[in-house]
């Protein structure tokens, strides 16, 4: 089928990973540290395991399922409606909204704040189309939602605003460098003469321990990956090898709270190359359509997809908040991480029905041009 044929680098991709992960889930069941006493069970294994499968089979999915744009638009201004909602349900007048208990644990997470701030911006940058009142309201959430990860109560979760912040950046440079070069410029002058009062006090100060600590959990992951570094130890296993080595003077399960350490202690360097792989296939099939002629929420569209993957990726650093990690964030935390896959499993439908539309615009002019 047409579906099948388009994409086939990302296809092919993501079929070889889910082989690689799935062959670190059977070699898991072998504790390749000798000393441990223990491993994780074979459900927990399974757990971990489909904290890697669904993501792909959600874009594949995605990509798949879509076949016009008006999907997408759905999806697109439903998310926006439900974010702002709960947005204006942080205010304190609004807070009754917040006791309704429509937000589920774990939905509101690293991803959500990433993907909202960048589907926002790329609609409110590109969608040339939209009324001047509708981009109105896109700005004024921008800022809410900045405002709100830059507030008091939350600016020292630094998961909350910089992927965020480094998504938004990402689509402005994209937009015009003439526009982001002096933007980014004007952001670390901000930074350099707020450094003694925000910085330090809120960003640094307040992270300080868990910035040591995380540091402090890579000799010890490294020694762990050195067992198998080819296919991983298996998924949920390492948090079970880590006590075998004191971290801070204290032999304690720990986790590296760190996506890209997550993949090579689970999968092993092939499963993180691997993902890198497709990763990088997906932005470049976004790049690639960037400059066709469409409208302007697909304009936008595509834009806050290749920011919100730059915040993704960013996000790995801070947290397993786009591969949950068991033992961490976990399933509960899916509930965040299924945003990205979502879009950009849209962007590979976009991709496809766009390549379709030249075609047929393509058939057209060459049928009208035929004797």
């Amino acid at each position: 089928s047409p579906v099948e044929k388009y994409n086939s680098p990302v296809n092919i991709l993501s079929i070889i990973f889910l082989v690689a992960i799935t062959i670190s889930l059977i070699g898991g069941n072998i504790r390749w540290v000798i000393n441990a006493q223990d491993q994780a069970s074979l459900p927990a294994q399974i757990g971990g395991w489909l904290l890697y499968v669904l993501p792909i089979g959600l874009i594949l999915y995605m990509q798949a399922l879509i076949k016009d744009t008006r999907w997408l638009k759905i999806i697109v201004w439903v998310f926006i409606l439900l974010g702002s909602i709960f947005i204006i349900s942080l205010l304190p007048v609004f807070n009754f909204i917040s006791r309704l208990n429509f937000i589920v644990p774990g939905s509101v997470e690293s991803m959500y704040w990433t993907w909202l701030a960048a589907i926002v911006f790329g609609q409110l940058i590109f969608n040339k189309e939209l009324h001047i009142l509708y981009r109105i309201a896109l700005g004024l959430l921008m800022i809410a939602i900045f405002a709100t990860g830059l507030s008091s109560s939350r600016r020292e979760w630094t998961s909350g605003w910089l992927p965020p912040l480094l998504a938004v950046g990402t689509i402005l440079w994209l937009r015009s460098w003439r526009i982001g070069l002096p933007v980014t410029l004007l952001a670390l002058i901000v930074v350099a003469i707020s450094k003694s009062s925000f910085f330090n006090e809120f960003v640094f100060s307040s992270n300080q321990y868990s910035i040591y600590s995380r540091f402090a959990t890579y000799p010890i992951l490294f020694k762990l990956i050195q067992a198998n570094p080819i296919i991983g130890l298996g998924f949920a296993n390492y948090s079970h090898y880590t006590s075998l080595y004191p971290i801070l003077g204290w032999f304690v399960s720990f986790n590296s709270h760190n996506n890209y350490m997550d993949i090579i202690a689970q999968t092993g360097f092939v499963g993180l190359i691997i993902f890198f792989g497709l990763i990088i296939t997906i932005w470049l099939q976004g790049w690639k359509i960037r400059k066709q002629e469409v409208d302007g929420f697909s304009s936008g569209y595509i834009y806050a997809c290749l920011g919100g993957l730059v915040g993704m990726l960013a996000s790995g650093m801070f947290g397993d908040w786009f591969l949950p990690y068991l033992y961490n964030i976990g399933i509960p935390g899916f509930r965040s991480s299924v945003f990205g896959w979502i879009f950009l499993g849209g962007l590979l439908a976009l991709v496809r029905i766009i390549d379709k539309q030249k075609k047929e615009n393509h058939s057209v002019q060459v049928s009208n041009f035929s004797p």
